[in-house]
């Protein structure tokens, strides 16, 4: 379940402020080596897939206490990067790995996939992707949320497993979490505030609560403090 900005409406959590200074990311990329084939990797990943997950770390400072500020996740995120030249069937792929990951790669790569509805709104559009990113979740600790950590973690994923080319293809699933104890009228509310996070920053709808954003970079100008 992908994505965390909404809140219930059946609890309000206070908020707590952040100082973006106070924060600090930690990424790490798991992916086979280079070398081994696939028939003897016995993890879920095959060469040119990677899993990319980002930890926020909220860093405490006590001005009445010289020990070592408390260190607390607030915000987590992950990812799977997919080397198109590479990998031939995303989903067959994926139906390994199960989860968020695989309903997503079902969602966008069926009938009317995702390049082919790419290439119809521009010629050009779909042939220019050479990475696909499957965002398979983004969580931020209730008492952070509102202040836009979600997008801003969701970037800085992004940019470590992609680099700075134009040519990756981002999707994720705006949902809230947890969604399950939501009534039908707070989970729409819910998917709507989360889904305007992304918008926010360059996503695009396409279908079922699935958006897109075509190329690396994911609106930082828009998060400038």
């Amino acid at each position: 379940v992908s994505v965390v900005e909404g809140v219930s409406m059946s609890a309000v959590v206070p908020r707590v402020d952040v100082d973006l200074e106070d924060v600090e990311c930690t990424v790490k990329i798991t992916r086979p080596l280079v070398g081994v084939l696939d028939s003897v990797i016995w993890t879920e990943l095959p060469s040119g897939v990677a899993k990319v997950s980002a930890d926020a770390t909220l860093y405490i400072f006590d001005d009445d206490d010289d020990r070592e500020p408390e260190r607390r996740v607030i915000a987590r995120a992950s990812a799977y990067t997919i080397d198109l030249d590479r990998v031939g069937d995303v989903v067959d792929v994926f139906d390994q790995v199960g989860g968020e990951a695989f309903e997503i790669a079902e969602s966008i790569l069926g009938d009317d996939n995702i390049f082919e509805w790419l290439e119809a709104r521009d010629p050009l559009g779909g042939e220019q992707v050479s990475q696909l990113v499957i965002v398979e979740g983004v969580f931020v600790e209730e008492p952070y949320r509102g202040q836009r950590l979600g997008p801003r973690l969701l970037t800085t994923l992004v940019g470590a497993g992609t680099g700075t080319g134009s040519e990756a293809l981002i999707v994720l699933r705006a949902q809230p979490v947890p969604w399950e104890h939501l009534s039908e009228i707070e989970l729409r509310r819910s998917r709507k505030k989360v889904a305007a996070s992304y918008e926010g920053v360059g996503f695009a709808h396409f279908r079922q609560n699935i958006y897109w954003r075509h190329n690396a970079y994911i609106g930082t100008e828009n998060l400038e403090a």
